[in-house]
């Protein structure tokens, strides 16, 4: 590999110009705010929410600017591949072993029945293994050389080549009645379209609206729109997808409305969820076992947050100091309620999946962030995209109540809450 890397370092290699070349972090954040001036699709209404909004007397208004985000797999990309007159053989750490094997039949022109795709261990997937380009070009070099070829990115490589959680600017406007109600919400998202990029474009991207337009909250007026941003930054599929970056948008609204309301941030989303019981129950349990009403710990503040994606209801209440002095957040403590259906069949890879998803969603949060400048990715390796540390994971603790109807999953649904449950810590206890 070093006598490889040392010959790539030499080639005199002339690069087409960026159609982005001008682009740093302060032009990204202008191109996408500008975005939520345009008039985008509407992917869900209910009501009269614009009429609901204007008559009434308390309004919120919040803006969000989410930064594109690295996957930060230990492992970067790897392949072997070998390519014959008859057959072909792959080793990969993949996670869409079809999309792996329609790609090789493509390229060498073989059929699926003469190719063979080895799964080797991930070294962390988070979707990124799902896209198979690096299988792709293995493939393809093998098939010129005539012979096999190993194919391994450097971790500035993996960073280079995209493949981003989406940057998103989003703006939310809410209206309470003279009770602290909820009345209306409109919602608009200004994001790439991971459709596109998957090869499947829609007018309406669903990984773009996902969590917010199938919210389980009952708002008799609302509004859920999307405008499609278009920039050659490649975007894919990156944990709990859409409902990342939208649970945060909307959970952190949600307790802004209660606080312009004078509520309880938990009361509020109990009457908001009167039409679902199984969420219902995990935000109760969620508050029952953090202590929830019962005053600060040692004079730390404490938010919760809850989000239904991929079948499963999920509510985390995180226990958060804040240093004024050096602006450093400390989270001490997660509680997490997970609802995954009526079946649980692995008790501790339940546990394991909401702690990863935890740690993980801390670390997006509180650290990562792909900075951009002279038209291109900046944070290239963990010195410039730092993660969370060991000393810096709180206590975790998961409880799992059992609900009625479909199983739903536990890769995913517990990231997208942990993040508004700091940010709503820092909004009661130090905003």
């Amino acid at each position: 590999f070093y006598s490889a890397q040392k010959g790539r370092e030499s080639l005199k290699v002339e690069w087409t110009e960026s159609p982005i070349k001008d682009f740093d972090d302060k032009k990204l954040a202008r191109y996408y705010l500008n975005a939520l001036n345009r008039a985008g699709a509407v992917a869900r209404r209910d009501g009269n929410p614009e009429d609901v909004i204007s008559k009434a007397k308390v309004k919120v208004e919040s803006v969000y600017l989410l930064p594109y985000l690295y996957h930060a797999t230990m492992e970067p990309m790897a392949c072997v591949a070998d390519v014959r007159k008859d057959k072909c053989v792959v080793y990969a750490p993949i996670q869409s072993q079809t999309w792996a094997l329609k790609t090789v039949s493509r390229i060498t022109g073989l059929k699926e029945k003469n190719i063979e795709i080895y799964t080797t261990y991930l070294g962390g997937g988070f979707g990124r293994k799902a896209n198979v380009e690096f299988v792709r070009e293995a493939v393809e070099i093998s098939k010129k050389l005539g012979r096999p070829v190993k194919l391994i990115y450097t971790r500035e490589d993996d960073v280079k080549s995209g493949w981003y959680r989406p940057m998103n600017a989003t703006k939310f406007v809410g209206a309470l009645d003279e009770k602290g109600r909820v009345v209306a919400i409109q919602h608009k998202i200004a994001v790439p379209a991971i459709s596109k990029w998957v090869g499947i474009p829609s007018i309406i991207d669903s990984a773009a609206v996902e969590g917010i337009k199938n919210m389980p909250y009952s708002v008799p007026n609302l509004r859920v729109e999307f405008v499609k941003i278009d920039l050659p930054i490649p975007v894919w599929f990156w944990r709990s997808v859409g409902s990342s970056h939208n649970a945060f948008t909307l959970e952190t609204f949600i307790d802004r409305l209660a606080k312009a309301g004078g509520r309880d941030p938990v009361e509020l989303r109990l009457e908001l969820l009167s039409k679902n019981p199984r969420a219902r129950r995990v935000v109760e349990v969620c508050a029952e076992k953090s202590g929830w009403g019962k005053g600060s710990h040692r004079g730390r503040a404490m938010g919760l947050a809850y989000h239904f994606s991929f079948g499963s209801h999920v509510a985390q209440c995180a226990e958060v100091s804040l240093d004024k002095k050096t602006g450093k957040i400390r989270v001490h403590k997660v509680v997490c309620v997970i609802d995954l259906g009526p079946t649980v069949v692995h008790p501790d890879l339940v546990v394991s999946q909401m702690e990863s998803s935890i740690i993980m969603g801390l670390s997006a949060s509180l650290k990562e962030r792909v900075s951009f400048s002279k038209g291109g990715p900046q944070s290239l390796n963990f010195d410039t995209y730092p993660l969370l540390t060991m000393e810096e994971t709180p206590e975790i603790e998961v409880h799992i109540v059992k609900g009625q109807g479909r199983m739903g999953g536990v890769g995913e649904p517990g990231l997208p809450p942990i993040a508004p449950a700091v940010a709503n810590a820092l909004l009661w206890g130090y905003g």
